[in-house]
């Protein structure tokens, strides 16, 4: 199966829809970007968008379309839109992407950006579970007591008990 985006003369991705690889074959049985165009174009006949090609794998035009992505015609890729106003545009290994103004540390694996403040901030702690110590490893809350190694029986986390509950 093959994937097109359609864009519109904002170049602004609005639908992304799947043709079937029998739907874009040339007249020597080749798969052909161009043949799949053609084919969209009796399927919308009204339409005044462009259909650009793109790949579920990533292995064109930088990265799968997505809905709200931007058409850059002119490096031939898909950009994510901008997540946050004070992120700034980079290029890595020839893909467009975005930057946080501040880099995040290995120490703050798990934490999410906060715009107010222009920073990296770490998830509040569950409020049902103050006892929950953050793992910088994992990113995540995790109880104080780690949770038995036993495959064969399911626990839950008893925080008045501080401790592991066979259920």
């Amino acid at each position: 199966m093959a994937h097109f985006a359609r864009v519109n003369s904002d170049n602004i991705v609005i639908d992304v829809v799947v043709v079937h690889n029998d739907e874009m074959l040339d007249e020597n049985g080749k798969e052909s970007e161009a043949v799949g165009i053609a084919f969209l174009d009796t399927v919308f006949p009204d339409d005044t968008d462009t259909w650009v090609q793109t790949s579920y794998n990533n292995n064109m035009r930088g990265y799968y379309a997505k809905i709200g992505d931007t058409w850059d015609a002119g490096r031939n890729q898909f950009v994510n839109p901008k997540p946050w106003p004070s992120w700034v545009s980079t290029e890595v290994d020839g893909l467009l992407g975005w930057k946080s103004p501040v880099d995040k540390t290995e120490e703050q694996y798990g934490y999410h950006w906060h715009e107010d403040t222009t920073s990296w901030v770490q998830p509040p702690k569950p409020p049902d579970y103050p006892s929950f110590v953050w793992n910088s490893t994992t990113g995540e809350w995790n109880p104080p007591v780690a949770k038995p190694d036993d495959p064969d029986n399911q626990y839950a986390w008893d925080e008045e008990n501080q401790e592991w509950i066979k259920v």
